[in-house]
């Protein structure tokens, strides 16, 4: 499919707008040799809060249409460090993949940044699972988050209803949730620390701002 690609000094703009992001920072490719796996980096800045990321995938000659291309993905963004490794079904076709992930960071939703999903305040966190991509569905299974006292896990499926809109389904269970453990306040960001709590913060489809104040 692709025998060989090595890019050197190449600058790359990328601007989404469904998810309002915008990359613009510098890629390099590493691949020639047929026997070397394929590896992009990108120490890059951007608008976005995005940071660094390296992407590593089987050497470029293995990929064949029927047989599955792994790869080991990383980024650190916002605070957050996401990793994870799996496989496409389907080589570089980016619609269909299954992985393992595990992120960490100082606030939750700041992984709207790395996964396009709105999720709630917290104060530090630790989540891991799994992720399975099938066109304009995309399931989160085996989830397991940890943020203060606070635990949950179960699963979550995602469908792409229009081009802005987004059906979520979710069957997550708790040992123990505490209300002090989600919010503004628990991720530092409460503009008013001496209001009472509100006893269920919302999710938003709307951007987070890194250090925002605003309501979730």
């Amino acid at each position: 499919m692709i025998r060989a690609l090595e890019l050197t000094n190449t600058h790359l703009t990328l601007a989404d707008q469904r998810l309002h992001l915008i990359y613009d920072g510098d890629w390099s490719v590493m691949g020639p040799d047929s026997a070397q796996p394929l590896q992009m980096e990108a120490p890059a800045r951007s608008t976005s809060a995005r940071s660094p990321s390296d992407l590593k995938g089987d050497a470029l000659p293995s990929a064949a249409p029927d047989k599955s291309y792994a790869f080991e993905f990383d980024e650190r963004s916002s605070g957050t460090d996401f990793t994870a490794h799996g496989s496409l079904p389907r080589p570089f076709d980016v619609g269909l993949f299954d992985a393992e992930f595990d992120a960490r960071g100082a606030d939750l939703r700041d992984l709207y940044y790395l996964l396009g999903v709105s999720l709630p305040n917290t104060g530090t966190f630790h989540l891991r699972g799994r992720i399975v991509r099938r066109g304009n569905e995309t399931l989160f299974d085996d989830l397991k988050v940890v943020s203060g006292q606070s635990d949950m896990h179960g699963r979550c499926r995602s469908k792409r209803k229009r081009a802005a809109a987004r059906l979520v389904n979710a069957d997550l269970s708790s040992g123990l949730l505490r209300l002090a453990d989600v919010g503004l306040r628990a991720a530092g960001r409460d503009p008013h620390p001496d209001a009472p709590p509100d006893c269920f913060p919302m999710c938003s489809s709307s951007l987070p701002r890194a250090g925002a104040s605003t309501r979730p």
